[in-house]
C-alpha cells in the first residue's frame, strides 16, 4: 500500500463531518470536466467525506449526481456577484474545501472567501484558456487560489505564461473505474441494432463535433481505407456541426459507413461495442475519452498532442499518430483491420495501464493529499 492510500484510509475513519468538499461546475455541456467533478465527488462520498455537487439547473451533471444519491444543488448564474446565495449553499463552517472549473464559478467563490478566510479554494484546469483572456490571467495570479492542472503538459503551458504560480500549481490526473461491460455482447448488439455484418471493423469517435477534433481529417483517411477494400463502420457520438460533417461524409462517398448518433448520456455501451476508438484532435490536455476507452480494453488511437502521451505509451497500450496527416491514420486503421491479435494485445495492456496508473483510488488519494498539504500551509 502506498503512502497516499494509507493516509486516505486514516481520513476515512474520521467519517463525514470532518470537513466538507464542495465541487462546482456550471458549464452547459457534459464532457470530461463534468465527468471529473462527478467521479471525484462520487469517490469522496463513497469514502465517507461530506461532499456536495453544484451545477447548472437541468443539466447532466446535476442529473447524474442526484441519480447517484449525491447531495446536489442547482447554482444559478443570475447571482454571479451576490454572496448571499453562495453563503447559503456553502454553509458557514471554516475549513471547507471548494473546487471549481469555470472562471465565473471561481469569481463567485473568490468573493465568498473574502468573507470566509479559512476556506480552501482550488481551481481545476482542464484546458488552457487563450493567452489574451484577462479574466483567466487575473484568476491565475490570485494568491488565494490553488491551481490543479489535469496534466503535466497543461501545468507546463500555464507556467510558461504565468511562471509566478509555480508554488501554487500541481497535477491531478483523472481516474476511472474498470467497467463490467462485456465487449462481445456489446459488439453483437451494436451490429444487430444497425443491421451490420459483424465482420466489419467497428470504429468510434466520442467528442464534440467542432473544429479541431479531427473529423474531417479522419474522413480523408477513411476514404483511403475504403478504397483499399476494408469494410468498416464508424459511429460518431457528440453534438455540434453535424450537418456540415454529414455533407462532407456524403461528398467523400462515406455516408453509408458512418452513423452520427448525437449526444448519448451513456456512451459506454457504444464504446464497448467498437474495435477501436479514434481521437484525432489537434489539441488536448487530458481527454477523458482516452481513459474510458482504455478501461474498456479498447484499442485507442489518438493524436500525439498535449497530455495524451502521458496517458498512452505508443505501441504498448495504444497508438499515437500525427494530428493532421491522414496517411498514417489510414495505414494504422488498415493494420488494425487485418490484425485482431494486435487489437487484443493493445486493449488488454490499456486496461492494465488504467488499473495501475489511473484508478479512482489513486485520483482520490492524490486529491486528498493536495488538500491536506494546502491546509497545512494555510495553518502555518
Amino acid at each position: 500500500m502506498d503512502t497516499a492510500t494509507a493516509a486516505e484510509g486514516k481520513r476515512e475513519q474520521a467519517g463525514r463531518g470532518a470537513r466538507r468538499f464542495h465541487l462546482i461546475n456550471t458549464i452547459k455541456f457534459w464532457g470530461g470536466g463534468e465527468r471529473f467533478i462527478f467521479d471525484l465527488a462520487s469517490g469522496l462520498w463513497e469514502r465517507n467525506f461530506d461532499t456536495r455537487v453544484y451545477g447548472r439547473p437541468g443539466r447532466e451533471l446535476l442529473h447524474r449526481a442526484r441519480a447517484a444519491g449525491l447531495p446536489s444543488f442547482p447554482l444559478s448564474m443570475n447571482f454571479d456577484y451576490d454572496p448571499l446565495p453562495l453563503l447559503k449553499f456553502a454553509g458557514h463552517s471554516d475549513g471547507d474545501v471548494f473546487l471549481a472549473m469555470a472562471p465565473r464559478d471561481l469569481k463567485l467563490l473568490r468573493l465568498m472567501t473574502l468573507l470566509r478566510t479559512k476556506a480552501q479554494l482550488f481551481w481545476f484546469l482542464g484546458v488552457c484558456y487563450p493567452e489574451n483572456n484577462r479574466e483567466y490571467r487575473w484568476l491565475l495570479k490570485d494568491p488565494s487560489i490553488r491551481l490543479i492542472a489535469a496534466s503535466r503538459f497543461l501545468q507546463s503551458e500555464i507556467l510558461g505564461r504565468v511562471p509566478q504560480v509555480a508554488d501554487r500549481i500541481t497535477v491531478l490526473p483523472a481516474g476511472v473505474p474498470i467497467p463490467t461491460l462485456e465487449a462481445a455482447s456489446a459488439r453483437r448488439e451494436l451490429a444487430e441494432k444497425h443491421r451490420l455484418s459483424p465482420h466489419k471493423l467497428f470504429l468510434g469517435m466520442f467528442s464534440r463535433l467542432v473544429a479541431g477534433k479531427g473529423h474531417l481529417m479522419i474522413f480523408k483517411a477513411l476514404k483511403q481505407v475504403r478504397e483499399r477494400g476494408v469494410d468498416f463502420h464508424l459511429w460518431i457520438l457528440g453534438t455540434g456541426e453535424k450537418e456540415a460533417l454529414e455533407r462532407e461524409a456524403a461528398r467523400l462517398g462515406l455516408a453509408d459507413c458512418i452513423t452520427f448518433a448525437g449526444f448519448q448520456a451513456d456512451v459506454m455501451p457504444w464504446m464497448a461495442g467498437v474495435d477501436a476508438v479514434l481521437l484525432p484532435s489537434e489539441k488536448e490536455s487530458f481527454p477523458y475519452v482516452v481513459l474510458e476507452a482504455m478501461a474498456l480494453g479498447k484499442t485507442m488511437v489518438a493524436s500525439n498532442v498535449g497530455g495524451v502521451p502521458e496517458m498512452i505509451q505508443h505501441e504498448r497500450d495504444g497508438i499515437l499518430l500525427p494530428s493532421k496527416d491522414p496517411e498514417p491514420w489510414a495505414s494504422t486503421i488498415l493494420e488494425l483491420a487485418q490484425d485482431g491479435q494486435k487489437r487484443a494485445v493493445l486493449g488488454e495492456a490499456a486496461r492494465r495501464s488504467v488499473r495501475e496508473k489511473f484508478s479512482p483510488e489513486r485520483m482520490i488519494a492524490r486529491f486528498l493529499e493536495i488538500a491536506d498539504a494546502d491546509s497545512a500551509v494555510s495553518r502555518a
